[in-house]
């Protein structure tokens, strides 16, 4: 019990890490209305591949799922661009509760872009992770 406690709070703490830092310029400009709409991916920590969902919606709010095996982890809230950056902070998540224990909420979480297209998404998170995700219909 204890081991799957430890990878739900990994799979909330892989998909919400905070970071800080500078990176190298997106090889487009980062342009909030472009990431508008529905991205699949990943993000890699550690030896662990977290399969990811991000809707990012105009009115600035995203909804992210995100799954390592047979475990879930949701969070939404905030998010907006700066320079190459985008930034990521949670207003709610679940699950709040696992296996009869609180979860901490997510910290907030800084993607440092380094590929942008349009279609494809290449970021780093506090140079501890690699997160690539693509555009889906």
């Amino acid at each position: 019990m204890l081991g799957a406690l430890r990878a739900v709070a990994a799979i909330i703490s892989i998909s919400m890490a905070a970071s800080v830092g500078g990176g190298a310029a997106a090889q487009q400009r980062l342009d909030r209305d472009q990431l508008v709409g529905r991205w699949q991916g990943y993000e890699a920590f550690g030896g662990y591949r977290v399969q990811s969902e991000v809707l990012y919606f105009p009115d600035g709010t995203y909804q992210r799922w995100s799954a390592l095996g047979s475990l879930m982890a949701m969070h939404r809230g905030a998010w907006e661009v700066m320079q190459n950056w985008v930034h990521f902070s949670p207003t709610d998540y679940e699950p709040k509760i696992y296996q009869g224990r609180p979860m901490a909420p997510p910290p907030s979480e800084t993607w440092i872009v380094d590929a942008f297209d349009g279609t494809n998404i290449h970021a780093t998170v506090g140079g501890m992770s690699e997160v690539s995700f693509r555009r889906v219909p």
